[in-house]
């Protein structure tokens, strides 16, 4: 889950910020593997990241970096990256598809809607 916010610089370049919240199930095997039974620490993760989109007509380009401020489990890392592509349907609503990596690693895709208030 993410809050997005962005400022025009020019008419096709946007600054962005987000707060991103995190809920790797994949975490859950790796604490498997280490044995930690009810002493596993939580598998949420919250972060913060700054970026830019491209517009490029019908599609938008999205890069974003961020650092992970809560992570009880740190697995990967502090830092991450997200590479993704939106589409424009209508109006102010876009779906979209993202990559998601830690650490140079890819750890999932996100599928995206976003709506413009």
């Amino acid at each position: 889950f993410s809050v997005l916010g962005y400022r025009n610089v020019s008419n096709k370049v946007a600054l962005t910020t987000s707060l991103d919240y995190f809920y790797n199930r994949a975490l859950l095997e790796e604490q498997r593997k280490e044995n930690l039974g009810e002493d596993a620490p939580n598998i949420t993760q919250l972060g913060v990241a700054l970026g830019t989109e491209i517009d490029l007509g019908k599609f938008t380009a999205t890069i974003q970096y961020g650092y992970i401020f809560f992570n009880p489990y740190n697995f990967d890392g502090k830092t991450y990256s997200k590479l993704g592509l939106k589409y424009h349907i209508y109006k102010n609503i876009w779906s979209g598809l993202r990559l998601k990596a830690n650490g140079g690693k890819a750890d999932f895709v996100e599928w995206t809607i976003h709506y413009k208030l």
